[in-house]
C-alpha cells in the first residue's frame, strides 16, 4: 500500500493519471488472442503458438486493460463522466500508468 501512495503522489505532482487494474488472470490470458494459456513458473504459452515471459505477457494485459479503461471514460458522455474525471483525462490521455490493484 505503501508504494502504490507514492506513486500516487509523484504521479499526481507530474500530471499523471493513475488507473488501477484488476491483475487477476493477466499472466495466464494470451496478451495476442485472449485465451487462457499456460503459466509454468515464469514461462506463458498459449495454444495460438504466443510465447513469453508470464510477467510480461501479464503487463502487456494490464496496459490492454488500462488503454480500454481510458477509452472507455473519454467516450463517456458528459452526464456520465464526473468533473475530475473530465479534468483528469484532458490532455493526459498519452501520459497514463496503467497499475496493478495493491
Amino acid at each position: 500500500r505503501q508504494l502504490q501512495m507514492f506513486i500516487e503522489y509523484k504521479a499526481l505532482e507530474r500530471g499523471i493519471l493513475v488507473v488501477y487494474i484488476d491483475p487477476r488472470d493477466t499472466s495466464k490470458t494470451c496478451s495476442r488472442c485472449g485465451l487462457i494459456g499456460v503459466r509454468k513458473g515464469h514461462s506463458f504459452s498459449c495454444s495460438c503458438g504466443y510465447r513469453n515471459h508470464a510477467d510480461y505477457n501479464g503487463a502487456y494485459n494490464i496496459a490492454d486493460r488500462g488503454n480500454a479503461l481510458l477509452a472507455g471514460l473519454s467516450s463517456c458522455s458528459p452526464k456520465a463522466t464526473s468533473v475530475e474525471t473530465k479534468t483528469a483525462l484532458a490532455g493526459l490521455r498519452s501520459r497514463t500508468v496503467a497499475s496493478p490493484r495493491l
